[in-house]
């Protein structure tokens, strides 16, 4: 008989965790973020598109149906963040409330995950900073009242590039526990959202070219700081033995790297067998990290093109009023997503998509880092360069896994076609504040290496950066706390919907009311319809030709049509049903809001 050992579960005692609280004092703040973010929580559901897709792929997942949208499967939207919330449909049905407790706790362990991984790469107080400043930030709070994945694909992807580090530098084969891990949540950030490929591609890239020494193609050493070793003390054959052996990074000490002056100790560390977990080959990194680069590709090349794969099998047998049968891949091909007919991009669109982007991915940083109180475009840039040079410093002075991941992760959204506002920025906003506080610790370390002949900072300087770190800190916090305030006091104003929303509430209650279960239904909202209605709700084209509008309702066989007030309705739908008012007869109306029953079920094809 096969025999299991069972895992065994580190004893923590209550000595442990003291010591902990007493090590990691920061982790005090975490239940006044949690009560500050509690401040959000609602029972009702906050109108989004995507959210009421999530939840109703959800409920398909929970009940044994896998990951379908009314049905159909091969949909765009991964089954991550579904599953999650599968696990609440379950047992509880279309609770809001604790949909958004799962939002808020991702948003809450995000914080502390940012703090240990910011911590690793600078000190504890800059993590402390950058902690308090992403608690605070306005798209944080925004992105708690909604039920959308990009709180917990923060969460997870933050998880993943913590494990990163530790998988790069454990001296373990790559095929151990670290590495089944660190691949595994790699993956789970994949299948949250699709921009999880970034972290595939930013964690190769990191175990390949994270031991490359950027002083390999300088005249000098890198770390030349403070007076404390000259140029004229490197003689020629400590610096080669620096570089091409793949000398071992100094002691960190208080978090900072620290260059000792006693210069043949150095060289002695430089003879013979390499210090540290590890010999290096070159100065290329680690052989055994490029096996885990490469352990990495594998996954790369496997799951992401599985997922594409069974994408672009079902999608051709999806209507194209079903406007998630568009695949990311094709999104960000076609010129526009409105229409699905839409032709494939040129290099001409290309460039001026990446014009566009650019400066509207200028104005959202700014946005992020000043609270929306800047609207000026040159300020803008300024911001953006500033965060620009805090990153630029940081990949030649600490470099991480986070410097890669960051770049691949903005060229994503710089090259892609779909703008959602500060949303696509939340998961990277400590990073960002990271890369602010970074240039602020810089900026001390300038003033001081200037006035260093005249006056003795040598105990001084850590002063200096914790009070501009503290300061700094107190400007984001009230800088976005009107805004934060104002999401919150939304979150519990009453009547909570609009009256947009109520009516749409109500006509998706007739027809689950008063229709059979294999209706189908058009909509200017059809995700709204379908959660609250549970009746398939198509999309129509969104095109000014009224023919095109009728062929794209006469193709799905529709049963009822639903006519709203201004947005698309009045653009596009509106204007067929005025052109083919014979085929539609009117069997509900509240206010404006009017449900139409297609004659005899379905749509004679008139224009044929």
């Amino acid at each position: 008989m096969l025999g299991f050992t069972p895992i065994q579960m580190p004893k923590i005692s209550l000595q442990q965790i003291k010591a902990y609280i007493l090590r990691e004092k920061a982790i005090c703040l975490l239940p006044l973020i949690a009560i500050w973010y509690s401040l959000t929580l609602s029972s009702y559901w906050r109108p989004t598109w995507d959210s009421a897709m999530y939840i109703t792929m959800g409920k398909s997942i929970i009940t044994g149906h896998g990951s379908r949208y009314m049905g159909y499967g091969g949909v765009k939207y991964p089954p991550g963040f579904p599953f999650m919330l599968g696990l609440i449909i379950g047992p509880f049905g279309y609770n809001f409330l604790l949909m958004r407790m799962l939002i808020v706790a991702s948003a809450v362990g995000s914080m502390w995950l940012a703090y240990l991984i910011i911590r690793d790469r600078s000190n504890r107080w800059i993590a402390t900073g950058v902690m308090c400043s992403t608690a605070f930030s306005f798209p944080v709070i925004f992105e708690c009242t909604r039920i959308l994945s990009d709180l917990p694909y923060a969460f997870i992807s933050l998880l993943a590039l913590y494990w990163i580090e530790r998988y790069a530098k454990d001296t373990d084969q790559w095929r151990g526990k670290i590495g089944y891990i660190t691949i595994g949540l790699i993956v789970a950030a994949y299948l949250t959202r699709i921009v999880g490929l970034t972290l595939f591609v930013g964690a190769i890239a990191y175990l390949i070219f994270g031991g490359v020494k950027l002083s390999t193609f300088l005249p000098f050493p890198r770390r030349l700081r403070d007076g404390q070793v000259r140029k004229n003390d490197l003689k020629p054959p400590l610096l080669h033995l620096s570089i091409v052996s793949g000398l071992d990074d100094p002691p960190l000490k208080g978090g900072e790297p620290a260059l000792s002056a006693d210069l043949p100790s150095l060289r002695r560390r430089g003879r013979g067998r390499l210090s540290g977990p590890s010999r290096r080959r070159g100065a290329w990194g680690e052989v055994r990290n490029l096996k885990k680069a490469i352990a990495i590709g594998v996954v790369l090349i496997t799951v992401p093109p599985i997922w594409m794969a069974q994408n672009h099998l079902r999608g051709p047998k999806l209507p194209p009023e079903l406007r998630e049968a568009l695949s990311y891949e094709k999104e960000f091909l076609v010129v526009t997503t409105t229409d699905p007919d839409a032709p494939f991009i040129r290099w001409k669109d290309f460039i001026e998509r990446i014009k566009d982007n650019e400066k509207y991915y200028e104005s959202l940083l700014s946005n992020i880092m000043s609270g929306k109180r800047i609207d000026s475009a040159t300020r803008a840039r300024v911001i953006t360069l500033i965060l620009l040079a805090g990153y630029l410093y940081c990949l030649i002075r600490h470099r991480s896994v986070l410097e890669y991941y960051t770049f691949f992760y903005m060229l994503t959204y710089i090259l892609w076609t779909s703008k959602q506002g500060e949303r696509f920025l939340v998961p990277i906003i400590p990073i960002l504040f990271y890369y602010l506080f970074r240039l602020l610790t810089l900026t001390v370390s300038g003033i001081r290496w200037l006035v260093r002949r005249t006056f003795q900072w040598e105990d001084g300087r850590k002063i200096f950066e914790t009070a501009g770190v503290i300061i700094l800190t107190g400007v984001s916090i009230q800088s976005n706390w009107a805004t934060d305030i104002d999401i919150i006091q939304r979150e519990h104003h009453r009547p909570y919907y609009s009256e947009r929303n109520v009516t749409m509430i109500d006509l998706a209650r007739w027809l689950k009311d008063n229709t059979p279960p294999d209706t189908l239904v058009v909509s200017d909202s059809p995700s709204y319809m379908h959660l609250f209605s549970d009746r398939k709700t198509f999309s129509f084209a969104w095109i000014k030709d009224p023919t095109e509008v009728f062929k794209s309702i006469n193709r799905i066989g529709t049963d009822y049509v639903i006519s709203m007030p201004g947005g698309r309705s009045d653009a596009y739908l509106k204007p067929t049903l005025k052109t083919y008012a014979n085929y539609f007869d009117t069997v509900h109306r509240q206010g404006e809001y009017v449900i139409y029953r297609v004659k005899n079920g379905t749509i004679e094809n008139e224009t044929e």
